[in-house]
């Protein structure tokens, strides 16, 4: 009787691994995670995050109030700025790290997917991949 035996391949460094989280973390510096390990926490913070009831998938873009002189405020997103964030932990790091090149009053604002089945897609391998399920909320 034959025996198929499945090798993953690093995709760093090449070599034939048994075991696909060893290929995804041998060429990798021990304190950082290995590819499939940080999809995993990605997914499950997705998942674990106030949805503010928005279906999925959702995702987070940077926003602004500015006023014009004699009009009421005006809430828009920032110009010429095309970041999107799958959480408001990663969104509000950013704006942190990035204030100085930002307008005044710049936050995290959650935003409907619109039923994009290429995110919805996305997101539901990665919790193939991982072994945690994307949910729907």
């Amino acid at each position: 009787m034959v025996q198929c035996v499945q090798k993953y391949v690093c995709p760093a460094c090449g070599e034939l691994h048994d075991d696909d989280e060893e290929a995804f973390s041998c060429c990798t510096d021990p304190e950082e995670l290995s590819p499939r390990a940080w999809l995993k926490e990605f997914l499950t913070a997705v998942n674990t995050q106030d949805n503010r009831a928005t279906a999925t998938p959702y995702y987070y873009d940077l926003r602004f109030n500015y006023q014009e002189s004699g009009h009421q405020d005006h809430y828009c997103p920032v110009p010429h700025h095309g970041t999107i964030f799958f959480t408001e932990e990663a969104a509000n790091a950013y704006i942190k790290a990035n204030q100085h090149n930002l307008p005044k009053g710049t936050y995290a604002y959650l935003n409907w997917g619109g039923r994009n089945p290429e995110l919805q897609k996305l997101l539901e391998s990665i919790g193939l991949v991982v072994g945690v399920p994307y949910e729907r909320k």
